[in-house]
């Protein structure tokens, strides 16, 4: 299943009914699903590459600089997560 088709399976939807969206809207979903799930930056710049592939092949302007903004200053869990665990492992390492 490709990044595209998972966009669209969260939100219920087929290509055609998002395609007929306003751009804001579109704009409006994607944002929302960039930044509550909770997976890495470069999977969240693939998502994103393959939904401006699909738009912009369908003619639907949107503006793209805005929402790889959004990937850039989020911070997901296992990022945050990891640093913690080194910060630990570094204060009780064992000698």
């Amino acid at each position: 299943m490709s990044s595209a088709e998972k966009f669209l399976n969260h939100y219920r939807t087929d290509l055609e009914s998002l395609l007929k969206l306003p751009s804001h809207d579109i704009s409006n979903l994607l944002s929302r699903y960039l930044v509550r799930k909770k997976i890495s930056k470069s999977y969240k710049n693939q998502i994103l590459s393959a939904l401006k592939h699909v738009c912009e092949m369908n003619d639907v302007i949107l503006n793209w600089k805005k929402l790889k903004k959004l990937i850039k200053s989020e911070k997901t869990d296992n990022e945050a997560n990891g640093r913690g665990r080194v910060i630990l492992m570094k204060k009780y390492k064992r000698y």
